[in-house]
Parts: structure tokens; sequence; C-alpha cells
């Protein structure tokens, strides 16, 4: 097929995903490119559905976190490119290129007379720091809530969806998905679904979308009424005391998740780049309540769903109320709704050709800040080291590990290609059977070592005696169980069960 005859939409696809894979070429081709802890846990449940083994619908010890179609997308990259981090992340780019594509495509929907705005949009979004380590990680339903998210608001506002009630059970269905997987898109994507639904008046529809929720919903009951529970996240309503520090530090909250420099609750310094794009977007965030406000009072017609996408940021950034530390990754679906509020905004602006150049010049300052990701790196461990040190474990005659760190256990596990197995302090822990084999291991006296940093000499001194130094690691063979109870819960196999 000739250029000519590929049509705008097309072109303007590939575009965006030749944007999505070259944004994210520094950090692919990083020497610090490496799988977290959860990472390999959703890496191992693919290698399972690859290697015939176990089928799992949620991430492992979790009723929480669907994430199926995450290691479904692995699979074939594990076919091209072996069982390795390059196929993780390369995997879970093409997930999040989809989504991407989908939120361009729900844009123009919106507004079919402003494509290039739409597109402007995306580009904004693809080369925001925000989403610059995320759009590749796979932890167990993020971007799978992101992609669904962004299918259900390309379907609402497709011309043909709505002239057809009964595909309203597919939204039914999505949400449903997108609750099972990382609920956090929920609260912003609702006042959108509310809109159309009120907009268009229509009973049947509204049955439509609950014939597709309840069996959906029914469906993922059944799945996980009997499923090992090993985590639960932490949520609770502010006190009285501190819910007003908890509204102060909104503004943090949305500036940490911006800059895209942080790890869980850990956060980092960004660079000026970073910095700069996470002042901005904090600006507009907070920019748009103003602009919503003076609507309100104006009455300004033809304002309806920027009003409505306000309600969505808002309910977004609500359940940050509940989070009793900053943990900037609860704002990822921040940036879509903020953008796609602002975008409604974009058709007043007199200047198109300053707003344009504008655009283009802040997204470049962004990609900048995308790019700088190349040296982003969440802990110390590296792939080359920690496999050279497995190696050695391995050779050694040592397949049993202890550590304190329950996502540095999962890594040893899966970059050893499960010949190491390790645990964390937890019992059961997510995989009760391989944390019992380790057990068994100790009380049957066949070697075992506890495993750690060896920056952190602490964790073993004065404790144990027979420490040996692997590279970066520290190696604490035999440890007595006297010792590690200290550290670690023992459980038998029934309460494992």
């Amino acid at each position: 097929m000739s250029l000519s005859k590929i049509s705008t939409i097309q072109k303007t696809s590939l575009l965006i995903v030749v944007l999505c894979v070259v944004t994210r070429l520094p950090q692919l081709l990083s020497p610090n490119l490496v799988l977290d802890g959860d990472e390999c846990v959703v890496a191992f449940m693919a290698k399972n559905l690859y290697l015939g083994r176990r089928f799992d619908v949620f991430f492992l010890g979790q009723q929480y976190g669907f994430s199926l179609l995450e290691s479904f997308i692995i699979v074939p990259f594990y076919a091209i490119f072996g069982i390795s981090t390059l196929a993780v992340k390369l995997a879970m780019l093409t997930i999040w290129s989809g989504g991407v594509l989908l939120f361009y495509r729900a844009l123009a929907n919106i507004n079919p007379g402003s494509r290039k705005f739409a597109l402007l949009v995306t580009i904004l979004f693809i080369s925001a720091p925000a989403w610059a380590a995320w759009s590749m990680k796979a932890r167990g339903g993020y971007l799978t809530s992101f992609f669904l998210s962004s299918l259900v608001l390309y379907l609402l506002f497709h011309p043909r969806f709505q002239a057809r009630p009964h595909i309203h059970l597919l939204p039914g269905c999505l949400v449903v998905l997108i609750y099972q997987s990382q609920a956090l898109w929920l609260p912003g994507l609702i006042p959108f679904v509310l809109y159309v639904f009120l907009r268009n008046k229509s009973l049947k529809t509204l049955l439509f979308l609950g014939a597709g929720i309840l069996p959906t919903a029914l469906l993922f009951w059944y799945l996980k009424k009997d499923l090992h529970n090993f985590y639960t996240p932490y949520w609770a309503l502010p006190t009285r005391a501190n819910v007003k520090n908890y509204f102060a530090r909104l503004p943090l909250f949305v500036y940490d998740n911006m800059h895209g420099n942080y790890f869980l609750n850990t956060i980092q310094k960004p660079d000026f780049f970073a910095a700069l794009c996470g002042y901005v977007y904090a600006v507009l965030v907070f920019g748009l309540f103003v602009t919503a406000l003076v609507i309100l009072v104006l009455r300004t017609k033809g304002t309806g769903l920027f009003v409505v996408s306000i309600f969505s940021i808002a309910l977004t950034l609500s359940y940050t109320l509940l989070s009793p530390v900053v943990e900037p990754r609860y704002l990822l679906p921040l940036l879509g709704y903020t953008l796609l509020s602002w975008y409604l905004l974009l058709p007043v602006f007199p200047k198109e050709k300053v707003l344009t150049a504008t655009i283009l010049a802040f997204s470049a300052i962004s990609a900048v800040a995308t790019a700088a990701f190349y040296n982003f790196s969440f802990d110390n461990v590296r792939e080359k080291e920690l496999k050279a040190a497995i190696n050695s474990i391995d050779h050694n005659g040592i397949n049993y590990l202890f550590t304190r760190n329950d996502m540095f256990a999962w890594q040893i596990i899966f970059y050893s290609d499960e010949k190491v197995l390790c645990r964390g302090p937890e019992m059961p822990g997510r995989n009760p059977v391989y944390s019992l084999r380790i057990n068994d291991a100790l009380d049957s006296r066949r070697k075992t070592a506890l495993i750690g940093d060896n920056d952190h000499p602490d964790d073993y001194k004065p404790l144990y005696s027979n420490v040996i130094i692997i590279g970066h690691y520290y190696l604490c063979l035999y440890p007595p169980k006297e010792i590690l109870s200290q550290t670690f819960s023992f459980t038998t196999k029934a309460q494992c069960r």
C-alpha cells in the first residue's frame, strides 16, 4: 500500500505509535532497565501461561488486580525475545500505546472538528514524565485499567455507538473489568458515563448497561471467592485531626505524580525539566477548577461537558484523602482526565498558531524530561549483577533464600528462572507453595541463606557469623531458625491453605 492511499487517521495512528516507542527508547536501552518485584510477579504469571503450567486471573496473592490481559500480551513477546525483561517491557508498551491511540480517538470523537488539537494533546500525554516509567510497568492491572478506560471513553462518544442501545452492554462489562483491574480510573470515568446516559435519556440504554455490569460482576465474584489473599491495600478515611493536612498536601501529591520520579512512596528529586512539567501540570489542574468556577458564574452556554470533566478531576483527586501517605501512582489517571478537560477549552483560544507552537514547545521540554529516565533507578538492583550473583549462589548449591525485602524475593525467583527460590518476612507470601518449600529446606537442614544488599551490613551484624559476600550482596549461610524468627514468620501447611 502506497503512503498516498493511507487515510489521515491511519497516518496519525502510526505517528502516535512511533512517538510512544521513540520516547521510551532511552529507558529500553538503559543499563538500569530491570523489573521490580511486582513486575516479576506478572512476568512469572505470564511465564506460567507461556509454559502451560497454570492460569492466573488476578495478581498473585490478591483478590484484585486483574492481570490476565497483561499476562496474555507478554506471551507472544516471550516467544520472540525469550523470557526476559525486554519482552515484558515491550508488551506493556504495546498495551499503553493502544490506550494512547484510543485516548486520541476519544478526543477526536468528542470534537470531530478539532482533530489537530486532539493530536497535539495526545503528544503532550505521550511526552509527559508522569507516564515515563509507568508506560512500561507490568504492575498488575494499572495498564489494563488505562487501556480499558480509554476504550470506554472512545465508545461513549462514538456516533455509531450512541445510536445502538444494545451495544451499551460492552461498557457495562468494561466498567467491571476496570474495577477489578485497578479501580483508580473509575472515579474519573463515571461522570462521563453518567453524562452520556443522561443526555440520551433512554431507559433501554441504561438497562443494557446494567445487563453488562451484573453478569460480569457475578463472574468475577465467582472467580475470586476462594482465592488466596495475601495483600490488601490500606485505605482509611482521614480523621478530623488530619483532614486539613490531607487537603493541604494535594498540590504536592499532584506535583509528585506529574514529575514521575518516584517508586511507590519513595520520591526522588526530579531534574529541572521534570520539575518544570510537574509545576506546569499542577497549576493546570487547579487552574481548571478556577476556570470552571468562572464559567458557572457567567453561565456560559455549551460548556456542559467541560463542567463534567471538572467533576472527573475532582473525583480522581478525592481518593487521595483515603491514602495515609503520598503514593503518586494513585494519581496516574489524573493526567489523561486533565488533558481531556483542557482540550475541551482549546477551540475558544483566539490565536491557533501561537497555541500550537506553545504545545509543541512544551511537548519538547516534556520529551527531554522523559528521555532523562534513561538514568532512572528505583533501587540498587542491576540485572547483570543480580544474575551473576544468582549463578554463583546456584553454583554453590544454595537454592533456598530468605530476604527482608519481598520485592527482591520475586526478582531472585524470576531472574534465576526459579532455580533459586526466595521468600520475604511474611507468610504465606504470594506463592505459598514456594514459601513452604523454603521453610522445609530450612527445617531439613539443606543449604539455605539470608540474602540482602551489602550496603546494609547492619541487617546481619552481629546476629549472623557465617557470612560471605557475592558481588553486591551479602549471604548469611545456614541461618538459625530462632534468629530468623525475629524477622520472619513461619506457619504450617494447614495455615497456608
